[in-house]
């Protein structure tokens, strides 16, 4: 696994080991979940009004990035006066995403993990890989 997404040189590679964890649970006609390392992602809380534009919400995360926000793909999670800002890499990702699906994997949706957990608290979850 590498360190960060940016730092994914074998996309086809790791799209087949998660093809084969699929196929050991028996899971290939559930719906795919991307579940990612939190080291994949960016991510910074960010202190606002309820009404700030997401335009807004996007300089004051850039701020806190390495790379510029034209080379991530985001969004904003907002509650009680905060927004926690989540952004990854968009072409590594775009890789990734070719990948699976090459290997007959549809993914749905991508969560990083920390977020996966909590979204599963209490639930069942019918399938996830989780990369780590």
């Amino acid at each position: 696994m590498p360190a960060t997404l940016f730092a994914l040189h074998d996309a086809e590679a790791l799209a087949a080991g998660v093809r084969e964890c699929v196929a050991e649970l028996k899971a290939e006609e559930l719906a795919a979940r991307l579940v990612i390392p939190l080291n994949w992602a960016f991510t910074h809380v960010l202190q606002t009004a309820k009404r700030v534009p997401e335009e807004a919400l996007a300089f004051e995360f850039e701020q806190f990035l390495p790379v510029p926000l034209e080379a991530l793909t985001y969004t904003f999670m907002r509650r009680d006066g905060t927004a926690l800002g989540m952004a990854i890499p968009s072409d590594p990702m775009r890789l990734l995403l070719a990948a699976l699906e090459a290997e007959g994997l549809a993914v749905e949706h991508v969560h990083v993990d920390a977020l996966a957990l909590a979204m599963d608290a209490g639930e069942n979850a019918e399938s996830a890989v989780i990369l780590d």
